[in-house]
């Protein structure tokens, strides 16, 4: 049975606070047993492998130990505020991650993003659609949620702040074993708002790439954009490609006979030409998937061993 429900407040895109929702006993009854029912909690969590860059990237199911997040590392303010011993307790209604500590919140400026249940084993994160479609599902109550029922007929609604209870878990961490398992990692970074990180990240490595602080392979070969600018706005629009940029290590790279190789294994339209006597390539919005591709090994052996044919 849930002990306490925390809901994830939002503002200007970034994780401002968390706070405490009162105690509804015949709302939270039972919630924690119809996750695992429904299966939205995974019983057997063998095939997570532990944590490294890479689960980011090829968009793995991964576990960490509270342990092994250390200072500097992603996770580090999210352990340290709500992971650790008694961060989550009745006598601290309000988790402060910006300058806010307010209970209150504006309807206006900010958005509820995500629900924490705690249990007594376990703390379980679920991702909050703030627009969605009823049905006949109860609404979560805390001041501007209501409790609503759409009868038997399907009807799309334009909710300002109330939403249904989400069913989807993107993370769960085990209170016993001190792990975090995440389940779906776009999700999940979208909550602890890492994800506004990446997306600066993301950016910032484009504009490297064309200035030629960047480049390909251990030849260094340079990057010539067509529409950068049309570009940067497509890769914003794919938490794929923003994921796989923002997380780039330019201390890593193949070199290019072997991205070469890579190349013959996608379809024509979609492989990046070299200009080896100019040691450059050109960039456009059809082959921008696999031109941030290419800059991970780690996905250039999948596409050489033919484990995955499109990027």
């Amino acid at each position: 049975m849930a002990e306490k429900v925390w809901v994830g407040i939002f503002r200007n895109n970034r994780l401002d606070r968390i706070l405490l929702l009162p105690n509804d006993k015949e709302f939270y009854e039972g919630i924690v047993d119809t996750l695992y029912d429904e299966g939205a909690i995974p019983i057997d969590f063998q095939n997570f492998g532990e944590f490294r860059s890479d689960a980011l990237l090829l968009e793995e199911g991964y576990y960490i130990d509270l342990e092994k997040i250390t200072k500097d590392h992603f996770l580090d303010m999210f352990a340290e505020k709500i992971l650790e011993d008694r961060c989550l307790s009745l006598d601290n209604p309000v988790i402060s991650f910006g300058r806010s500590g307010k209970v209150e919140i504006d309807e206006t400026k900010e958005t509820p993003k995500f629900l924490m249940i705690e249990s007594e084993d376990a703390i379980i994160f679920l991702p909050i659609k703030t627009r969605g479609i009823i049905r006949k599902k109860r609404l979560m109550e805390f001041g501007f949620f209501k409790k609503l029922s759409t009868g038997n007929q399907n009807v799309v609604h334009d909710i300002n702040m109330g939403v249904p209870f989400p069913t989807t878990v993107c993370a769960i961490f085990n209170k016993l074993s001190q792990r975090l398992c995440v389940i779906n990692n776009d999700d999940f970074e979208s909550i602890i708002g890492t994800f506004e990180r990446k997306k600066k990240k993301a950016i910032q490595n484009l504009e490297l790439f064309e200035s030629g602080e960047l480049t390909v392979g251990v030849e260094e070969y340079r990057v010539t954009f067509c529409n950068l600018s049309n570009i940067k706005n497509e890769v914003l629009e794919s938490k794929r490609l923003t994921t796989r940029l923002g997380i780039y290590d330019s201390k890593k790279s193949f070199p290019i006979k072997k991205i070469k190789q890579a190349m013959w294994k996608l379809p024509e339209e979609l492989r990046i030409k070299f200009d080896d006597k100019g040691k450059f390539i050109e960039v456009n919005s059809i082959n921008k998937k696999t031109f941030i591709g290419i800059l991970h090994n780690s996905i250039v052996e999948r596409v050489l061993s033919g484990e995955v044919e499109v990027l």
